[in-house]
Parts: structure tokens; C-alpha cells; sequence
């Protein structure tokens, strides 16, 4: 308690904010609760995707880093 503590040095790497909206092929009307999934370089290698689920209004954001990266969607 109140006493330094010396952490590793890190680095911090560029990212990409990523926006998506999720909405109805037919209508265009948005869809909420919609899984958002990503995967690639931004994840540990013990975990295989990362995700997000969309707004009321089908809205979703996360940051992806660069390389190779896989977006998918799968219901609430």
C-alpha cells in the first residue's frame, strides 16, 4: 500500500477502430443483439475469437490491430 511498483515495459501498437451495423438484408432495419466476433492478432493465442453484441440500434465498435483478421456474426 503506497509503496512504487516497477512494471515491464510495454509496447503500444496501431489499431483500427472498426464499426459495424448490423441490419436486415430486406428492410434495412436494424438488428439488435446480434454477437459481433472477431479474430486475429489483437487476441491471445489461448483464445480464439473476441466479441461484442450490438445495440438497439445494430450498432457495434472494438479495435482490431494489423495483419490478418476474421469478422463474424452469430445470434444473441
Amino acid at each position: 500500500e503506497g509503496k512504487p511498483t516497477t512494471l515491464p515495459d510495454f509496447v503500444l501498437q496501431d489499431g483500427t477502430l472498426v464499426d459495424v451495423s448490423v441490419v436486415d438484408d430486406d428492410t434495412g432495419d436494424p438488428i439488435p443483439n446480434v454477437f459481433v466476433r472477431s479474430n486475429g492478432p489483437h487476441l491471445p493465442t489461448n483464445r480464439t475469437w473476441s466479441g461484442i453484441q450490438s445495440d438497439k440500434q445494430g450498432k457495434a465498435q472494438f479495435y482490431l490491430l494489423p495483419g490478418e483478421n476474421t469478422i463474424g456474426l452469430a445470434s444473441g
